[in-house]
């Protein structure tokens, strides 16, 4: 039987459990499900990948999905890490190292924090609040968002427009808790009630 505590590695001075042993875990208690992965164009440059990770049950029915984003300036190899990244938060959103998961509670952040992909460096970040924030924009509501729509998603969050590298910084952090634009909505939805 799979013991994850016999996969653990100290990362910051927390327990994580990489990647590789939460498959591991995972491919025992579910034989028959199906891991897909596949990049995301619209989130994809020439020096940076976004990839999809997507949990099928048996029937094929869609358990949980993972997005994560390399740079190559982070790592070489920022395809494959990107790709592991997304496997990692999908196995996490089915239960598999989710209290061990530290790419879940520290993602990248304005002011530069570690990244994780199951190889730790630090890093720090090369975007303005400004460009993070359009970054996280349009991981969340695609490519073709406007400049008008990224306003209201800001003026929706912080309650006002004064977009200093602060407040910025503020709304960023509630945008990197959103990986869909149905989420994102619900909570604009809830504060208009």
């Amino acid at each position: 039987m799979f013991n994850p505590r016999d996969h653990f590695i100290n990362l910051k001075g927390k327990q994580y459990l990489p990647v590789a042993a939460r498959i591991a875990w995972f491919r025992e208690d579910h034989v028959d499900w199906t891991i897909n992965t596949y990049p995301v164009p619209d989130l994809s440059g020439t020096d940076y990948c976004t990839f999809a990770a997507e949990i099928l049950d048996d029937e094929g029915k869609l358990i949980a999905k993972g997005h994560k984003t390399e740079h190559e300036k982070h790592f070489a190899d920022y395809r494959e890490k990107a790709e592991t990244g997304s496997i990692g938060r999908a196995l996490a959103l089915c239960g598999y190292g989710t209290l061990f998961a530290q790419e879940l509670e520290e993602p990248i952040t304005p002011a530069g924090d570690m990244r994780i992909v199951d190889t730790p460096q630090p890093v720090k970040a090369a975007l303005t609040p400004g460009k993070q924030f359009a970054f996280e924009c349009k991981r969340i509501w695609g490519a073709n968002i406007t400049p008008n729509d990224m306003k209201r998603v800001f003026f929706k969050l912080a309650g006002h427009n004064n977009t200093s590298d602060e407040n910025l910084k503020l709304v960023i952090e509630v945008l990197m808790g959103f990986n869909t634009p149905e989420e994102a909505e619900s909570v604009f939805l809830a504060e208009e009630e």
